[in-house]
């Protein structure tokens, strides 16, 4: 008796887990469904802007901090077709009491934070990280951008850590920068090079 009523609990804890595991799924897919619709109106206003400012009219890069960012939370937007045609998850700065779960904006040197606002894509390199792009700041919440070293630009930590929720807080894999998986990068790294017209690409948090 003792053996199969211990059966039954273990198949009633297996049933559960695959019950909550499934809820979870199709709530993070219902959420992941929804987030293009929210950024219509970001798309929108992010083409007017790169058109009074010689910028790609092709594509824009979305950039919402308050999704978690173990959710792909960078969109390629596609002012063509409307829509988004990639994602990508990118992790925040540790500075100034950030923590994985909230990160706090600043442009302040030495700060380490992420920033929200537009920035432009330069072509330029970094001297040690070869895999990516520096930023130019184009609002006064990211003004220093370029003169902090702020990046697009691809790391092994985050490829590493896309199964957590959250991605754990990493000084010497961000500091401010956009940072994203390096596989990710590697596309995004094309479409930067493609583009005649500098990229533009805008954070913000839409739960604030």
């Amino acid at each position: 008796m003792g053996a199969k009523r211990n059966r039954k609990w273990i198949l009633f804890a297996v049933c559960l887990s695959i019950g909550l595991l499934c809820a979870l799924g199709i709530k993070g897919m219902l959420s992941m469904r929804a987030i293009p619709h929210r950024l219509e109106d970001k798309a929108k206003n992010a083409l007017e802007y790169a058109q009074r400012h010689g910028m790609s009219e092709h594509y824009c890069l979305l950039l919402d901090y308050s999704i978690p960012s173990g959710y792909p939370r960078l969109f390629v937007w596609s002012f063509e077709k409307g829509d988004v045609i990639y994602r990508a998850h990118v992790m925040h700065g540790p500075g100034k009491g950030s923590t994985k779960e909230s990160p706090v904006f600043s442009n302040e040197f030495g700060s380490e934070c992420s920033s929200i606002g537009r920035f432009a894509i330069t072509k330029q390199h970094g001297t040690v990280n070869k895999n990516g792009y520096y930023l130019k700041g184009l609002d006064a919440t990211n003004s220093n951008a370029y003169r902090r070293g702020l990046m697009i630009h691809g790391s092994y930590w985050v490829d590493f850590n896309t199964w957590r929720r959250y991605i754990p807080l990493n000084k010497r894999s961000c500091q401010g920068c956009v940072a994203t998986s390096n596989r990710k990068m590697t596309y995004l790294s094309k479409l930067i090079e493609e583009e005649n017209r500098s990229l533009l690409l805008w954070s913000f948090c839409s739960d604030q």
